[in-house]
């Protein structure tokens, strides 16, 4: 087909109903909102699993910096390196 045919195919009328995108009306910032009436949390399953992922990624960023200002500066790259993917 055509360039000018498939343009032409995929122009939508101007009656085409949009409201599909989900795309709220603009609303102007409330500088007065109080955080506390928030929901932040929608279960109590989900602020386990949130507080569980997120204290893992912190102990394991924690861990690095330990690791790399102690014995990863003794030890060198040779500790906690596997070949992957033909590397080396």
């Amino acid at each position: 087909m055509e360039r000018s045919v498939l343009s032409r195919a995929l122009q939508h009328p101007q009656t085409w109903p949009t409201h599909h995108r989900r795309i709220p009306a603009y609303r102007p910032i409330n500088r007065e909102l109080d955080q506390s009436e928030r929901r932040v949390y929608t279960s109590a399953g989900e602020r386990m699993f949130l507080t569980i992922m997120f204290t893992g990624v912190q102990t394991e960023a924690t861990l690095s910096q330990v690791w790399n200002a102690t014995l990863g500066k003794v030890l060198g790259d040779t500790w906690f390196r596997y070949k992957i993917g033909g590397e080396w």
